[in-house]
C-alpha cells in the first residue's frame, strides 16, 4: 500500500455513528498514521467527550501491507480504544479493576497492573 491508498482505505472505514478515521503523514512522508476518533461519555463527569487512538507505520513498511492487513490493524486500534473505555467504566465498589490511567493507581480496586 501507499500513503495515498491508506487515505482511500480510511475514507471507506465505518464504525459507530460519529466515528471518523483520519490519516496523517509525519516526517516528510516517512511515517503514516491512522487516528480513530469517536464520541464518548467522560467516565467522571458524564459529559460528552471524545475518545481516540492512533496507529502509525513506517512508509517503508506500507508496501508489504494488504488491505486485509490494514483492516485488521484498524480493527485492533478500535479494540484498544474500546478496551480503554471498558477500563474507564467498569468498577467494583466504585473502584476501577484495571487502571485506565497508570498514573492514577489509587483508582484500582484489585491491584491488577500493580508491580
Amino acid at each position: 500500500m501507499t500513503p495515498e491508498s491508506v487515505c482511500d482505505f480510511a475514507a471507506r472505514c465505518t464504525y459507530k455513528p460519529g466515528w471518523v478515521f483520519i490519516v496523517e503523514q509525519y516526517d516528510d512522508g516517512a511515517a503514516v498514521a491512522i487516528t480513530a476518533r469517536g464520541p464518548a461519555l467522560d467516565a467522571i463527569t458524564n459529559e460528552t467527550a471524545t475518545t481516540s487512538g492512533q496507529r502509525a507505520w513506517s512508509a517503508l513498511a506500507l508496501p508489504s501491507y494488504t488491505p486485509a492487513m490494514l483492516a485488521r490493524e484498524v480493527l485492533g486500534l478500535i479494540g484498544d480504544i474500546e478496551q480503554h473505555e471498558v477500563s474507564e467504566w467498569f468498577r467494583v465498589d466504585g473502584l476501577h479493576v484495571i487502571e485506565p490511567h497508570p498514573e492514577a493507581r489509587e483508582w484500582c480496586a484489585c491491584g491488577v497492573g500493580h508491580g
